[in-house]
C-alpha cells in the first residue's frame, strides 16, 4: 500500500437541521473527489424545522 496522500481523496459533507443525531435531519449532502462530484437535497419532511 502506498502513501495516503498519493491515492484518491474524496470529500464528504453534510448540512443538517441541528446537532442531535437522533433528532436532526440531513438538509444537503455532497461528495467531491475520485472523479465523482454530487450534491443532493433530500425531499423536505413534513413538520421538520430547519435551524
Amino acid at each position: 500500500m502506498g502513501d495516503w496522500h498519493g491515492g484518491v481523496l474524496i470529500g464528504f459533507d453534510l448540512e443538517t437541521t441541528g446537532t442531535e443525531p437522533g433528532e436532526s435531519r440531513i438538509v444537503t449532502a455532497a461528495v467531491d473527489g475520485g472523479g465523482v462530484r454530487a450534491r443532493r437535497r433530500p425531499a423536505a419532511h413534513a413538520g421538520t424545522r430547519a435551524a
